[in-house]
């Protein structure tokens, strides 16, 4: 009996191992024509590192990710001054709420695009979400704005009210339902009230094209 016992515990499922995301201490941006530099300096257990990424907008936005920089803790005053004379820019802004856009492929049983595939496809979106949603409200932090289908998978709109700290708690749902390694999550940069350029802020130093349709 006991031997069973040590067997079934064994087949139980494990928790998910959630990431603990490093903390923004600073973003910039500096805008030339279609070209978007960005700039954020990061913190994780006492260690600061430069992440920087160049964005050229077009049909889809294209980010390149500069190799990360190690900033000694005695130079992040320093750095920190630095960038923000050369990262000026800022997105232009209707009102205090932020685009996050959570954009995840489908899992690799429903990539042919059947009739079937697009139904459970579609089911999935609704129920991830329901669950992302959900976490932001429990932090009182944003609301679903609208979802579909495109090019890129399931992408869902949240309006947030603070996107450094929205950005963890989704990651964190993400990553409970198991498709954090199929997913992205873009914040919506506006140089126009119609303008829908987005920097990939999920993963951590993103290169790669990230199309919004």
């Amino acid at each position: 009996m006991a031997g069973l016992l040590a067997a079934l515990s064994g087949c139980q499922e494990k928790p998910p191992v959630f990431t603990v995301l490093p903390t923004e201490k600073f973003v910039g941006y500096a805008l030339s024509g279609d070209t978007l530099r960005v700039a954020h300096l990061l913190a994780q257990y006492h260690r600061y590192v430069l992440h920087q990424a160049v964005l050229i907008d077009g049909r889809e936005t294209k980010q390149y990710a500069l190799p990360v920089r190690v900033v000694p803790p005695d130079s992040v005053q320093f750095v920190t001054h630095d960038l923000r004379a050369q990262y000026q820019w800022r997105p232009w802004v209707e009102k205090q709420s932020v685009i996050l856009f959570v954009q995840v492929e489908p899992s690799q049983d429903n990539q042919e695009e059947t009739l079937w595939n697009i139904v459970a496809v579609m089911n999935e979106r609704n129920s991830l979400e329901s669950d992302l949603e959900k976490a932001l409200q429990q932090a009182n932090l944003g609301k679903s704005v609208g979802s579909d289908l495109g090019p890129g998978g399931m992408n869902i709109l949240f309006e947030v009210t603070d996107p450094v700290s929205a950005l963890p708690i989704l990651v964190r749902a993400l990553e409970a339902r198991g498709v954090e390694q199929r997913a992205r999550i873009a914040r919506r940069l506006p140089t126009t009230p119609n303008d829908w350029r987005y920097e990939v802020v999920y993963p951590v130093n993103f290169s790669g094209k990230f199309n919004s349709m």
